[in-house]
């Protein structure tokens, strides 16, 4: 199949908090290179074939990352990806962790796969994506320590460890906003963890921004069910030709 010609690249930034179990944010920006392998430019048409490779940096000062991926577009309402995630913590000040009694501080790297797909009728939009993710843990100290899974407040097998996640998405537009319920689920394999949110939310959304609100609970093995206030800011330097 040859290529399509038109390629261009995108570029974002925003930052995203949480305040359930502890109060938390990040800052981050995304780079990624288009490349249309079929059909119309994005705004011309819905169905079209697309590969994007790209790169998102991601810090909150004593948590940093960066995720370099490759995503697979066979049509532009299904797509694929692959790719690395390197987490480096220098924190150990978690209220929700006693760290003496987990490993707070060290290096995470994550390989991964995941699916999404996109559906609407009208006013009314469904989500979903499943991740498979196949996790390494540093263990400078050799203390087989549980490792600080702090996104998901669990405490992953020492080591290493591997997860599922699930996330779904069923929104309501009224113009270019969305009222969305949201539901996510992540199972590690082998330290049998879980953590599941539930968030009813509110984005915002203009050609160059998306602001998303959200309330709702959050329950892990470690943390009892709780309310959380979620906020998330995406600012659109250039746009990515993806869907959704």
């Amino acid at each position: 199949m040859a290529f399509n010609a038109f390629a261009n690249y995108d570029l974002s930034a925003g930052f995203g908090a949480r305040s359930y179990p502890g109060l938390g944010a990040e800052g981050f920006a995304e780079f990624g290179y288009n490349q249309l392998l079929y059909g119309d430019a994005p705004g011309k048409g819905i169905f079209y074939g697309l590969i994007r490779p790209s790169l998102k940096v991601a810090s909150s000062a004593v948590i940093n990352s960066y995720d370099a991926k490759i995503e697979v577009y066979p049509i532009s309402i299904i797509g694929f990806a692959a790719g690395h995630q390197y987490i480096k913590s220098d924190f150990e000040d978690f209220n929700f962790y006693d760290c003496d009694e987990v490993r707070c501080k060290g290096d995470l790297k994550k390989d991964y796969v995941h699916m999404r797909a996109v559906l609407g009728y009208g006013p009314i939009v469904a989500i979903g994506m499943v991740e498979e993710s196949r996790n390494a843990y540093n263990d400078p100290d050799n203390s087989e320590l549980p490792v600080a899974e702090f996104r998901f407040a669990i405490k992953a097998n020492p080591g290493s460890d591997e997860n599922v996640r699930s996330q779904y998405i069923l929104g309501y537009r009224v113009d270019k906003n969305m009222f969305a319920a949201i539901s996510e689920y992540v199972y590690y394999k082998e330290s049998e963890q879980f953590h599941k949110l539930n968030l009813l939310a509110y984005v915002s959304q203009s050609e160059k921004y998306n602001i998303t609100y959200g309330i709702g609970t959050f329950e892990s093995s470690d943390q009892d069910l709780g309310a959380v206030g979620v906020i998330r800011y995406i600012y659109r330097f250039k746009p990515s030709f993806r869907l959704f």
